[in-house]
């Protein structure tokens, strides 16, 4: 049994059914004895488009495995034309539905992602859209120089937040990663930083 849903509002009730039962034998055949021919398709390969690829995180309530929440880990493509325009589009399809939006912004260049209002000093973001808060979104917002926070991730209520320590996510990517050894820390410094910020950088590579 097929069912054909619309995209409205009401999406859970079924605007077509198709059952094997229910199709007419005649059906079946691409021309029948006075019936009407089907088209022959054309095979035409399609265009694809080479484009970064893009990962994040869903959240989903079991064992209906309802959408819950999504993590989106900002990437350069994200935040510069023309990737953010298809990044914004997504963005909005989420955000208009009940839906957590988590958005984690590591990157000092780019395009910050628009809010009502300006955004609180920092050099790193954390988004957080809850479904039941908009359109307020809270923001975190911690400098290069403080230590990783331990952040939320809602999930759906009555259900707390769970608490999650970046510090040691990041710590367990950076090795699992192995990108001692693929970083070199030699090299010149991010772009966007200032000058006191340079100078403890080459510090902190200097001693590590």
């Amino acid at each position: 049994m097929y069912t054909w849903s619309s995209m409205s509002p009401n999406r859970g009730s079924s605007d077509i059914g198709i059952s094997p039962s229910h199709i007419p034998a005649g059906l079946s055949d691409r021309r029948g004895p006075g019936g009407t021919a089907t088209l022959e398709p054309v095979n035409i390969p399609l265009i694809l488009l080479d484009g970064p690829k893009e990962a994040y995180i869903e959240i989903l309530h079991r064992p209906d495995h309802i959408l819950v929440a999504v993590l989106e880990l900002l990437s350069p493509a994200n935040k510069e034309q023309p990737g953010r325009t298809e990044y914004l589009a997504k963005r909005r399809a989420i955000l208009n539905q009940h839906v957590h939006l988590i958005e984690l912004d590591l990157l000092l260049g780019g395009r910050r992602l628009p809010l009502q209002a300006s955004l609180p000093a920092g050099d790193f973001y954390y988004l957080l859209s809850r479904a039941d808060g908009r359109p307020d979104c809270q923001v975190f917002a911690w400098r290069l120089r403080d230590p990783l926070p331990t952040l939320p991730v809602p999930l759906r209520a009555p259900d707390p937040d769970v608490m999650i320590n970046l510090g040691d996510v990041f710590v367990t990517a950076y090795e699992r990663g192995r990108y001692r050894r693929k970083i070199d820390y030699a090299g010149e410094l991010p772009h966007g930083l200032s000058e006191a910020d340079r100078e403890w950088a080459r510090q902190v590579v200097q001693t590590g």
